[in-house]
């Protein structure tokens, strides 16, 4: 298997696509100080217990500067899952960002694991552009939104 790398530019590509994680595995911290549109907080010291759960997405995988995403993208592609980089990390980034109060984090930063989704029909946003090697075509990445403070994030679809 061999995974793409692609500009921190393109992470609009994957954002808000049915199926896929937009990762920040950078320190909470810092994520709390401003992230991509869209992606939830795994830091990379956590990245191994929570693996079990991201089997069913595309990951993308982001850092400050794209050495540890690197790293975790080689690792994860190894055993199988599907993975996207996104190579010059956030400093790389260069549209707007989003902050997060702690509390919103808290529930941003929530596992994959306690994420639950949506129950019933909706319509999910249409993806826009062309998807990247190796992601369906017709992949969405899930939209996460706060339920409650230190309750964890929802995944609607």
């Amino acid at each position: 298997m061999a995974f793409e790398s692609i500009r921190p530019g393109d992470t609009a590509r994957y954002a808000g696509r049915r199926g896929c994680l937009l990762i920040d595995l950078r320190p909470k911290t810092e994520y709390l100080a401003g992230h991509i549109p869209g992606a939830i907080s795994i830091p990379y010291e956590e990245l191994e217990k929570h693996k079990k759960a991201l089997v069913p997405y595309v990951l993308v995988l982001y850092c400050d500067r794209g050495n540890l995403s690197l790293l975790a993208a080689r690792d994860l592609d190894q055993e199988g899952y599907r993975v996207v980089n996104v190579a010059g990390g956030i400093r790389g980034y260069r549209g707007g960002l989003e902050q997060s109060m702690p509390w919103q984090a808290e529930a941003r930063h929530g596992t994959p694991e306690t994420a639950k989704p949506r129950q019933g029909s909706g319509s999910a946003r249409a993806h826009q552009g062309t998807p990247g090697p190796g992601v369906p075509r017709q992949a969405e990445c899930p939209q996460f939104f706060l339920t409650e403070p230190g309750k964890g994030f929802t995944i609607h679809s």
